[in-house]
């Protein structure tokens, strides 16, 4: 560890003399106490509640179409009883529009997942309306905007299907960025004004903890009957806050972070927007060496694909698209996983088999994400009949199977991988 922090420190010191110029610096301060601030993040996490996520457990915490079929599945909830009534569509665009938008209390709404106006073959990933007004929410977690006037497109198509102006868009990011001016450009957004808002996860976490904590028009949610709808709200608020970086051990470490850089000389020193711009600078400098050090940790995984790549390659029956290891490296820095052998379907638009690596394992088999909803239950159906045994099926996101590096060779996933191909040119 200490070799590391001295070869980073040489690094940024050549780059820039003038910033690092004694152990005072903030650079150093934080590399000396880096072993203090995990050891108090250990401690914070010791004396609090265990917590669980349960959509980590099951490695998917991180799919944009699950996100948001969890998040269509509870909005689309409207209770309406003799003891309680409660809309929660209603209750998210008054929270996150922070005006009523809603001209009826009373109004009923209709909302939809990868909803596909006329004229396009695009989806939206959920769309509420009903006679008065349209709201559109693009849920973006680790991809980026489509490009292609992606939004602006949405936009155009809906309001070709609607009688009214009222077309309101969500675009709904890790860190609330703004779309791309290749998806929506800033003039476009502009004309929209209070129709178009960015927000993060942690808003969304946010609104739910509103909801069990604060609304008075929720207090039945603590009543033992909704323990199950409770229960789920807690889950998602887990998740969200974990998309978002700002669970409260997120929240622990900034204050400790906090805390220790106001004891510093160097920091307090900071004194215009451009001396704070050289510190954000060394800090990204930072974070990418590290960044590179743990893609570096993967070599055994990438070097595990190369020998399957090379098997492969050596039949000429089967013609893989393959990355080669700078772009898996690549692809693991800046997205966290790196589809590294795949092939796409000649018949079925949407379908691949993949061979798909990502931080902590990797995975072969079909993946059905570019697939639309109405048609993806006979997609499956086809590959369910296809038998191929050691696959684990799963219903929307596609169907894999785990490979331990340790105990299966690359021989083995080759073989599994052309199993996989000779049933793709099969499904019809």
């Amino acid at each position: 560890m200490k070799k590391m922090h001295l070869d980073i420190i040489n690094f940024l010191f050549d780059k820039n003399r003038e910033l690092i110029n004694n152990k005072e610096t903030i650079l150093n301060l934080l590399l000396e106490n880096y072993e203090s601030l995990i050891n108090s993040l250990k401690e914070y996490k010791l004396s609090k509640p265990p917590r669980i996520n349960i959509f980590k457990l099951i490695d998917i915490e991180e799919l944009e179409r699950k996100n948001s079929t969890i998040l269509y599945e509870l909005l689309k909830i409207n209770i309406n009883n003799e003891n309680v009534r409660f809309n929660f569509i209603n209750s998210f665009l008054q929270y996150i529009f922070k005006e009523d938008i809603i001209n009826d209390s009373n109004e009923t709404f209709e909302i939809e997942k990868e909803y596909s106006p006329k004229g396009t073959q695009k989806s939206i990933d959920l769309y509420i309306h009903n006679r008065n007004f349209s709201v559109i929410i693009e849920n973006k977690i680790n991809s980026g905007d489509n490009g292609d006037n992606q939004l602006l497109n949405y936009i155009k198509y809906v309001k070709d299907e609607i009688s009214h102006n009222n077309i309101y868009i969500i675009y709904l990011t890790r860190g609330g960025y703004l779309p791309s001016e290749n998806s929506l450009p800033t003039k476009e957004r502009i004309k929209l004004k209070n129709k178009f808002i960015n927000i993060s996860h942690r808003n969304i976490a946010d609104w739910l903890k509103y909801i069990i904590y604060e609304d008075e028009n929720c207090n039945f949610i603590h009543m033992k009957e909704y323990d199950n709808l409770k229960s789920a709200i807690v889950q998602i608020i887990e998740e969200e806050e974990y998309l978002s970086s700002s669970s409260e051990e997120d929240t622990f470490m900034q204050d400790k972070l906090k805390e220790l850089l106001q004891s510093n000389d160097a920091y307090n020193n900071i004194s215009t927007p451009e001396e704070a711009q050289e510190y954000i600078d060394l800090i990204e400098s930072t974070i990418e060496i590290l960044r590179h050090q743990k893609t570096d940790n993967m070599q055994d995984y990438i070097d595990y694909i190369k020998k399957v790549s090379d098997i492969l390659r050596e039949d000429k029956k089967y013609k893989f698209e393959i990355e080669d290891s700078d772009t898996i490296k690549d692809n693991l820095f800046n997205k966290n996983f790196s589809h590294t052998i795949y092939k796409g379907s000649d018949q079925i638009e949407g379908l691949y088999i993949i061979l798909v690596l990502k931080y902590n394992h990797i995975s072969v088999g079909f993946d059905t994400g570019g697939i639309k909803k109405r048609e993806l239950g006979n997609i499956i159906e086809k590959i369910k009949n296809y038998k191929i045994k050691w696959l684990n099926i799963n219903d929307n996101e596609g169907i894999w199977y785990d490979i331990d590096i340790n105990n299966k060779s690359a021989e083995d996933t080759a073989s599994k991988m052309k199993e996989l191909y000779d049933a793709l040119k099969n499904i019809k």
